[in-house]
């Protein structure tokens, strides 16, 4: 099984603005519809470095599909 990921880097600025999954740029958006479709692709983003590695840790920890983050 592959598994796809993508990771938006966002201004710290605009966290507040792109804080909800409906908004975002073109691309978020036209990812999100694979998102709710596909299992084994996720999306998150990164507003500051500390995000950097809780990201990381919950894109590529272990835990089975059916519990996709919600």
């Amino acid at each position: 099984c592959q598994y796809f990921a993508y990771v938006e880097i966002i201004d710290e600025r605009e966290a507040h603005i792109f804080g909800s999954t409906e908004n975002g740029t073109s691309l978020w958006r036209a990812y999100n519809a694979i998102d709710q479709k596909w299992p084994n692709f996720q999306m998150s983003r990164i507003a500051t470095p500390a995000d950097i590695y809780p990201v990381f840790r919950q894109l590529f920890g272990r835990q089975p599909v059916s519990l996709k983050r919600a």
